[in-house]
């Protein structure tokens, strides 16, 4: 597969765990937001959140309350670096990330298309709290405006 069909700005549709017997979870809610950018000097960053986080009472993100800073991280995860494409999956080689342990690893994400504007990314199975289960993330190509 070629790079440039990847290449862009792409919207998060819908984020699910996929447990071994078929059933469905949104770890992040069925509102979910997110954005994945594949550039073409092989850097990616992706940022995936729940779609209606609370607001800080504060304006001062350095002096919110624990439990604000708690709810902020549990419900956003981000990370950025690398990105090449092998075998039909995508390899992203992470530098930094709100969740330190993804840094220095490859996440590898095997990929499917329906038609050139809709990516659905699916991981090996992970463990996320009490669940094991396949994270499968459908993108939408972006559109500016």
């Amino acid at each position: 597969m070629s790079n440039d069909k990847v290449l862009g700005s792409w919207t998060l549709e819908a984020y699910q765990f996929i447990d071994g017997d078929g059933a469905v979870t949104y770890p992040m809610g069925d509102d979910a937001f997110g954005m994945i950018i594949y550039a073409a000097d092989g850097h990616m960053c992706a940022n995936l959140m729940e779609g209606n986080r609370p607001k800080y009472v504060g304006k001062d993100r350095i002096n919110a309350t624990a439990d604000e800073k708690v709810q902020a991280h549990d419900s956003h995860l981000s990370y950025c670096g690398t990105w090449k494409i092998e075998g039909g999956q995508a390899v992203h080689t992470v530098t930094g990330s709100s969740f330190p342990n993804f840094i220095g690893h490859k996440l590898v994400r095997d990929m499917t298309w329906e038609g050139d504007d809709i990516l659905i990314l699916t991981t090996p199975p992970v463990k996320e709290g009490d669940q094991v289960a396949t994270a499968k993330l459908r993108w939408r190509r972006a559109s500016a405006g």
